[in-house]
């Protein structure tokens, strides 16, 4: 069965009672050489010979003992799709976490009648809305992550929401 996420084919494929996992179909040939099953986490793992791996990790090539992570651009960790995974460090990995946080928006908090957009070490300015410091927070991103999430994205930008 085969559909369409981000304008590139994509291989589904079925495991377990009623979950499903998506790749490429340039790594068909890597997913039908393992038995797949989703971890504990939400992670796809599989054995390959004598190894066990996650699908995610093998996709990207990252070996054990790598300490380079790899990330779903989407964060849903069922899409292995070469297009929504990079190699990130920690920090980045981080940064791509989904913000649950009670002014709506991420890298601003409330603080003393006002709010304050945070980022990073020692970078903190105050502002009267949460949305002046959300678009604060969102130029300083832009500077210092080469993909930063922000709150008011702009072309093709990832959303922090």
């Amino acid at each position: 069965m085969e559909f369409t996420i981000k304008n590139s084919p994509a291989l589904v494929q079925k495991f377990g009672k009623y979950s499903i996992f998506v790749v490429s179909p340039c790594d068909e040939s890597l997913v039908n050489s393992g038995r797949w099953y989703r971890n504990n986490v939400g992670y796809i793992r599989g054995r390959l010979g004598k190894r066990y791996v996650l699908l995610h990790r093998e996709i990207l090539g990252l070996v054990e003992g790598d300490a380079r992570l790899g990330d779903h651009l989407d964060r849903n960790t069922l899409n292995c799709v070469r297009e929504n995974l990079r190699i990130c460090d920690k920090s980045e990995n981080t940064h791509n976490q989904l913000q649950r946080n009670p002014t709506g928006f991420k890298g601003v908090s409330h603080h003393h009648r006002k709010f304050a957009a945070k980022a990073g070490y020692g970078f903190q300015r105050y502002f009267d809305t949460a949305e002046a410091a959300a678009r604060c927070y969102d130029e300083w991103a832009r500077m210092f992550y080469s993909k930063p999430r922000v709150n008011f994205p702009r072309g093709s930008e990832l959303s922090a929401r």
